[in-house]
Formats: structure tokens, C-alpha cells, sequence
């Protein structure tokens, strides 16, 4: 049943672009309105909305704070290169993105893969998946920045992914996510993505092993929750 949701979330966004181009602005969030009010419904009647990050959950640390510092960068960056500002239905559009993706790779695939492959090892998964998504943005353009693009993405889904293992929740990712998206379209060019791609994943790695112990994702192994099957 999940692969079903996931197909059908990816062609909500692949048909109005290819059917109605013009229109999709318009027509994918209002459709994306209505496939998450079922879908939340859905995981509200079957007692899964907690585990997926649904919730508020635990109340926010300084910790958790500090692990947000490097994924909101780029908000920054985005803001200091001069970043778009989107207009309404863009921004409509980007935080139902934003949306989605935080509930699969930050929500459900955590829980999904954690039994199997651990917390850490769900964590990396899933920002790979996360990485390969914005591969995508290779479509019509620069391959090179896209691959950039993607390993920043790889990047910001662990951190993001540790601190909904953190919080319980995925409201801070979800806010950090946003922020990034709506301060970012068009703002960094290829040569921009090489220059920060030099200096980002040391900057990552340094204030990650500064804030996250690895016995803090071990521990999130034993604490979500199984994912149903059908």
C-alpha cells in the first residue's frame, strides 16, 4: 500500500507537467490538497501519524537547535546569492513539495527501513533516495550542478533525519526544508554549488559529530515504530 501512496504522489506532480504544463502551477497543488487530506485521514484511522512525525513530539532542545544550524546554511546561501522570490502559487507549490517529501524521506522511510537496516543505516538510505530525487534537476540543465545539488541534499537529508529522531517529529525538518526551498529557487548558479561543495561537507561532518553522539541514532533502532504492511 505505501509504494501505491508513493506512485501516486510522483504522478500527481509527472502528468499536469507533461499534459498541462501551463496549468500545473495551479492544478498539482490543488490536487496535492486533496491527496493529502485522504491521506492523512488514511494514516489517522490506522493509528500512524505519531510514528511517522505527525505530531508535535518532544519538546525542542538547544541540541536539537544546534543540529538545524547547518541544514538552514542554505537558506542563507540562497539568501546572500540572491535568491528568487517565489510568487503565491509557486510558494503553494513548493511547500506542498516540502511536504511530501518530509512525511516519506524524514517519516515513513525511517520507520519503514530502521528494522532492517537500523537507525543509521535507514538514516543514509533514505538520503540517498533523497539525493537521487534532486538528480532530477539534471533534466533540461546542468548535469554537473545537479550532482552537486544532490550530494548537498545527501548531506541535509541526515541531518535533517536526526533531528526527527531527536524531536519525534518532523515539524522542525519541515520548517528548516521550507526555508531552504522558498529562499532558493534560482538563487545558486553551478560555479556557486562548486565553491560550496568544497567547504560544506567537512562544515557538516565537524558540527554533526559536535552535536549527535552515535549511541543518540543507535537508540532511535529500538524506538520507531513497525510500519504495517497493505
Amino acid at each position: 500500500m505505501f509504494w501505491l501512496w508513493l506512485l501516486l504522489y510522483g504522478l500527481l506532480f509527472a502528468v499536469p507537467r507533461a499534459l498541462m504544463p501551463a496549468a500545473a502551477p495551479l492544478l498539482t497543488p490543488a490536487l496535492l490538497a486533496v491527496y493529502w487530506a485522504v491521506l492523512l485521514r488514511y494514516l489517522h484511522t490506522r493509528g500512524r501519524l505519531r510514528s511517522y512525525g505527525l505530531c508535535r513530539g518532544r519538546g525542542l532542545t538547544a541540541r536539537d537547535a544546534l543540529l538545524s544550524l547547518p541544514v538552514l546554511l542554505f537558506a542563507a546561501l540562497n539568501i546572500a546569492f540572491g535568491g528568487a522570490r517565489p510568487g503565491a502559487a509557486e510558494a503553494v507549490y513548493l511547500l506542498f513539495a516540502v511536504f511530501g517529501e518530509e512525511v516519506l524521506f524524514r517519516g515513513v522511510l525511517p520507520a519503514v527501513w530502521g528494522e532492517k537496516l537500523g537507525a543509521a543505516g535507514a538514516a543514509a538510505a533514505s538520503a540517498a533516495l533523497f539525493a537521487l530525487l534532486h538528480l532530477g534537476s539534471a533534466i533540461g540543465g546542468s548535469v554537473s550542478a545537479a550532482a552537486v545539488q544532490a550530494l548537498c541534499a545527501f548531506g541535509a537529508g541526515l541531518l535533517l533525519t536526526a533531528v526527527r529522531a531527536r524531536t519525534g517529529s518532523i515539524a522542525l525538518p519541515l520548517l528548516a526544508h521550507a526555508l531552504i526551498n522558498l529562499t532558493g529557487s534560482g538563487a545558486v548558479s553551478a560555479g556557486d554549488m562548486y565553491r560550496l561543495a568544497e567547504v560544506l561537507p567537512d562544515a557538516l561532518q565537524q558540527h554533526y559529530q559536535l552535536v549527535v553522539e552515535e549511541d543518540d541514532i543507535a537508540a532511535l533502532a529500538g524506538k520507531l515504530p513497525h510500519l504495517e504492511a497493505g
